[in-house]
């Protein structure tokens, strides 16, 4: 799809998507940070001659690809000193919602790009303060559009999870909210068990115990963040054992965000030494950077977890810190 987007025609839109892909590549094949960002600069010089001249569907998914490439390289090169991959995916999801609002008829292709920038924009709102204004983010529209249940779930309760000071966090209906979405999860995580097909999380190819693996931290994170309003579930441990059982049982996992939150739930050596093992083959075979910043933060974690003798509240605590941290989050992706 990518190179089918780039060389469409000679269109301002189609240039765009050309140096977006010029820059991934030349930082692949070159590792030349300073080529690629020319070729950034090249692609959004294009994009902004295409939408000043006026775009319709067609320009608009090529706008919504070289965003979505343009904000993945970013994170890749800055994401520890700079915020404006946020940016990018905030002006990419805005195409989305202007041109693709209502959308039943799209191909396999563009379903799994938005399924990208919905993966992007949920991780994303794990660093965003509630009630920030300095990015000020709109959520994907999802009407009449084919989504990914663990992502929708994920994303919902991201952008609408409630902190202690907000005067509606003791009501029924936010109580009653929360049961619903640990339901859900719950009942994606038993069809997966059950191997029911579902949409990829992402573009990538990954098996099913990766994808239950993912329903399974967003699983034990949602119940962190909600433990003082519901307690703690009764299953939690019970997630998480099944969380270790599947990771000695595979020896890749292409995405960070389980590896880390299962990593914080390591308290013996020997299952840090297991998922130190799946970082470090994920890691070679997929050439995954975020993932070297995922195993220094959680060797750090464990030192001081071992430390304050096994505090488990302090643990929770770091764990929502760590992902309350906007430069950490690409680490995540």
């Amino acid at each position: 799809m990518i190179s089918k987007m780039a060389i469409l025609d000679d269109s301002a839109s189609s240039c765009g998507v050309l140096n977006s892909l010029l820059a991934w590549a030349v930082l692949a094949k070159y590792e030349n940070p300073k080529q690629a960002t020319k070729f950034v600069a090249a692609a959004l010089s294009s994009l902004r001659v295409s939408m000043k001249n006026g775009i319709r569907r067609q320009e608009a998914l090529q706008h919504v690809l070289a965003g979505i490439l343009i904000c993945a390289l970013e994170m890749h090169l800055f994401s520890q000193s700079s915020p404006v991959w946020l940016l990018y995916l905030s002006g990419t999801k805005n195409v989305i919602n202007q041109f693709y609002q209502h959308n039943t008829s799209e191909d396999t292709d563009q379903t799994l790009l938005f399924q990208w920038v919905l993966y992007f924009d949920t991780l994303a709102q794990l660093g965003l303060e509630k009630g920030s204004t300095q990015f000020i983010f709109h959520k994907i529209t999802m009407s009449d559009r084919p989504t990914n249940k663990i992502m929708e779930l994920f994303s919902e309760f991201c952008y609408n999870v409630l902190t202690p000071d907000d005067p509606r966090y003791f009501s029924t209906e936010y109580i009653s909210w929360l049961g619903y979405i640990e339901n859900q999860l719950i009942s994606t995580r038993e069809q997966l068990t059950e191997r029911v097909p579902l949409l990829e999380i992402n573009g990538d190819s990954e098996s099913l115990a990766v994808k239950e693996l993912f329903v399974l931290a967003v699983l034990v994170y949602f119940t962190k963040k909600s433990t003082k309003l519901i307690g703690s579930s009764s299953k939690t441990n019970e997630w998480i054992e099944s969380a270790f059982q599947i990771l000695s049982e595979t020896k890749h996992c292409n995405k960070p965000f389980p590896l880390f939150i299962f990593g914080l739930e390591a308290r013996t050596d020997s299952r840090r030494l297991l998922i130190l093992d799946v970082i470090d083959s994920t890691s070679k075979k997929f050439n995954a950077r975020g993932l070297v910043s995922v195993r220094k933060l959680l060797l750090k974690a464990w030192v001081q977890y071992d430390l304050h003798a096994g505090d488990d509240l302090r643990q929770d605590r770091d764990m929502c810190y760590f992902l309350g941290v906007f430069n950490f989050v690409p680490c995540l992706v």
